[in-house]
């Protein structure tokens, strides 16, 4: 068997990867590089997933836009799913 090895993006790959996956999503007034701080230790998969459901949320909450703050709630959910 073949081992991939993947290597964590850095702070402007994660940067780029959110704001990629928010779109028309992101808040004009976004803090990237308190995101990209906060999603040091995320793979490309976690960012992705963790945009996907800020996005769910606001747009269960009626909002059409998403804050750098409601990001850290999924960021925080990837990483307890990875330490189990």
């Amino acid at each position: 068997d073949d081992v991939l090895e993947y290597t964590l993006p850095s702070s402007e790959e994660i940067i780029n990867t959110i704001k990629t996956r928010l779109g028309s999503f992101a808040a004009s007034k976004m803090d990237w590089n308190t995101i990209a701080k906060a999603a040091e230790t995320l793979s490309y998969a976690d960012l992705t997933r963790s945009a996907d459901e800020a996005i769910k949320d606001a747009l269960i909450h009626d909002r059409t836009k998403v804050t750098d703050l409601d990001l850290k709630r999924p960021f925080e959910e990837r990483r307890a799913i990875r330490k189990k």
